[in-house]
C-alpha cells in the first residue's frame, strides 16, 4: 500500500514539477504537434539569440508526445551540447557560437508508446 501511494505521488510530482531554466537561458521554446501539417512546430522561428544567453530550452506542449533520444541536434556540431532534462524537455548549452551566424537545428519527437520519430522539423537559430 505504501509503495502504491509513493508511486502515485512520484507520477504526480513528475507531471507538475517546474522546468528549471538557467538564469541566462533563452526563454523556453514550445514544441507542438501540428496535426494539419503532420509535423512538429516550434513557437519561435527563427530563435533570435543574444550573446548573454547561455543556452536554449525546448518543451513539448502537446500531450502524448516526447522527445526522441536525440530530440534536438544543432548543426554544425561542436558549438552546442544538448541533453534531455526529462522526456518533454531538452536543454542545449552554447559552447562556441559566433555572432552573425545562423544555425539549423533538428527537432525529433515521438508519439507516446512508439519508438520511431513522428516527424522532424529543421528550424533555425540566429545569433
Amino acid at each position: 500500500m505504501k509503495l502504491e501511494r509513493f508511486a502515485a505521488w512520484m507520477a504526480v510530482s513528475l507531471v507538475v514539477a517546474p522546468v528549471a531554466v538557467a538564469a541566462k537561458d533563452h526563454v523556453t521554446v514550445d514544441v507542438t504537434w501540428d496535426a494539419a501539417a503532420g509535423k512538429p512546430a516550434v513557437g519561435e522561428e527563427p530563435i533570435n539569440s543574444t550573446p548573454d544567453e547561455e543556452g536554449f530550452v525546448w518543451k513539448i506542449a502537446t500531450p502524448g508526445y516526447r522527445f526522441a533520444d536525440q530530440g534536438i541536434t544543432i548543426k554544425p556540431g561542436g558549438r552546442h551540447v544538448c541533453h534531455l532534462k526529462n522526456p518533454t524537455t531538452v536543454r542545449c548549452g552554447k559552447l562556441g557560437h559566433k555572432a552573425g551566424e545562423t544555425y539549423h537545428y533538428t527537432v525529433r519527437i515521438v508519439r507516446d508508446g512508439r519508438s520511431e520519430p513522428a516527424a522532424v522539423l529543421d528550424p533555425t537559430i540566429k545569433y
